[in-house]
């Protein structure tokens, strides 16, 4: 799903312990190579564990939404109790929307638009 990467490891050996052995050694070189970027091991979905996080700090989310029309909120919305961190999400896709309704002033989005110009990292 949009957008992480899920990534299988599966390890064939003719015994259980050396198939662990080597799966263990690749799931630390993978970790090692990705780091920060890892959120989760298991099944446990992106918005599972910023809804986690969120209820265990106490703490609340809005979401402003254009070119995602809502995919962000929806995303969240997935996940059972997700009232008690989502204050709200907004799809706000015209410029009159993000002035009126964020408080966006007119002249940043005559200077620099309104979409953001993506980024190759």
């Amino acid at each position: 799903m949009f957008p992480e990467n899920h990534i299988v490891l599966i390890a064939r050996q003719k015994t259980q312990e050396e198939a662990q052995k080597n799966l263990q050694k690749a799931q630390d070189e993978v970790a090692a190579r990705l780091q920060d970027f890892i959120f989760s091991y298991g099944e446990k979905t992106l918005e599972e564990v910023i809804a986690g996080l969120l209820t265990e700090k106490k703490l609340t989310i809005a979401v402003a939404e254009s070119c995602t029309g809502g995919l962000i909120t929806n995303r969240l919305t997935d996940v059972s109790g997700s009232s008690d961190y989502l204050e709200r999400g907004l799809v706000t896709y015209s410029n009159a929307a993000k002035i009126g309704m964020l408080g966006v002033p007119a002249s940043i989005i005559e200077k620099h638009g309104a979409v953001a110009k993506k980024r190759r990292v």
